[in-house]
């Protein structure tokens, strides 16, 4: 269940509440409260924090967030956030909160300065109300919902085209991922340093690499989720939309929560230590055994795995503790998103075109005539 601590525990819910508090001050400015004061406020107070603050590899000059100068812009941001009155929360002004959250933020990044004072205590306090609005309202209660198998929309993005279907089996297409990941982390444990802090990439996300079909749920008028609210921000100006049948056989994992990605993990685990370690340790500061599910195995379970935009906002990018001293993250991952793994998933009926409409600081994706 989506609460105001859920909202607050995760740097994408904690952007996602920050965002709803810009909104509010665009459509009732306070003196001295307006958007572009409050943004110009925020940016300078992040600007005096580390991008590795809290980091176990920050430098002894690091400044600290009791320093001077790092207290008065902090409090300066907080005056700021308290003149605003919130608005009503609804369809839209949630939408459009989580849609700058997701887009302010992407990938397994290091923590930036931004990220850093939204998770200063001080801060956290002042976005409790807004939170605690946005968790009561009627608007985001689909957020937890179960993965909606009535309307479910694929996208395509390179393009604009109905979407192709992929060859071979799932099963078959998620042992050739097994396979090449298996290889990737034996050549990363010979190959890649052992120190976390070494200048060293590698992969990042958690999510099964094969060709699988992937969706999201349409909102009303706003057509399907993916088109507005990705994770990467894939560029373009023009998208394919294609609906997804899915049979009734087509068991789904739901991931609501971080503990529910957890236990994917202790059930099927598949230790990605080396090849993650690098990029994993520049987004954490952790240092040691990570662990994703194996998709592989999963799909000998469950014919999709969905990821609420519950579970997204609270646990996405934060390091899940799996036990047994193994840890994860939910990486690469879109709000309510669902990765499909049963072969009889597949499209049903003809793709809609949608284009992209720059609208302010946002983009609003509208639908092509037949």
């Amino acid at each position: 269940m989506t609460t105001a601590e859920s909202l607050l525990h995760g740097p994408r819910g904690r952007r996602l509440v920050f965002g709803f508090v810009c909104a509010s001050a665009e459509v009732n400015p306070a003196a001295g409260a307006t958007r572009s004061d409050l943004m110009e406020a925020f940016r300078d107070a992040a600007s005096r924090f580390d991008p590795r603050h809290g980091r176990p590899d920050a430098p002894d000059t690091t400044p600290s967030p009791g320093s001077q100068n790092v207290d008065a812009a902090v409090s300066h941001l907080l005056d700021l956030m308290r003149g605003v009155a919130l608005v009503p929360v609804d369809e839209a002004s949630a939408l459009n909160a989580l849609n700058w959250s997701i887009r302010s933020r992407r990938g397994a990044r290091p923590t930036d300065g931004e990220d850093a004072l939204l998770g200063e205590p001080r801060v956290r306090e002042a976005l409790e109300g807004a939170a605690r609005a946005l968790a009561g309202s009627a608007a985001v209660s689909w957020w937890d919902a179960p993965v909606d198998r009535t309307t479910q929309w694929e996208l395509d993005w390179e393009t604009g085209e109905p979407l192709e279907a992929p060859e071979g089996t799932c099963r078959e297409r998620l042992d050739v991922w097994r396979e090449i990941l298996e290889q990737a982390e034996a050549t990363a444990r010979v190959e890649r340093p052992a120190d976390p802090r070494a200048p060293w990439g590698g992969l990042w996300w958690s999510t099964p690499t094969a060709r699988l079909h992937i969706s999201t749920r349409e909102v009303g008028e706003h057509g399907p989720l993916g088109l507005a609210y990705l994770d990467e921000d894939l560029g373009g100006q023009r998208a394919s939309a294609t609906p997804l049948g899915i049979p009734a056989a087509a068991a789904v994992y739901e991931v609501r929560c971080g503990e529910d990605w957890a236990a994917l993990c202790r059930a099927f685990p598949i230790d990605i230590t080396h090849e993650m370690r690098h990029e994993w340790f520049r987004a954490t500061g952790r240092n040691g055994v990570w662990v994703i599910p194996d998709w592989s195995r999963v799909a000998e379970r469950f014919g999709g795995v969905h990821v609420s935009v519950g579970a997204y906002l609270e646990a996405a990018g934060t390091v899940i503790d799996v036990g047994a001293d193994r840890a994860s993250m939910i990486s690469g991952w879109n709000p309510d998103e669902t990765f499909w793994f049963h072969d009889e998933v597949a499209p049903n009926g003809p793709h809609r075109m949608w284009l992209a409409s720059s609208q302010g600081a946002g983009t609003t994706w509208l639908p092509v005539s037949a």
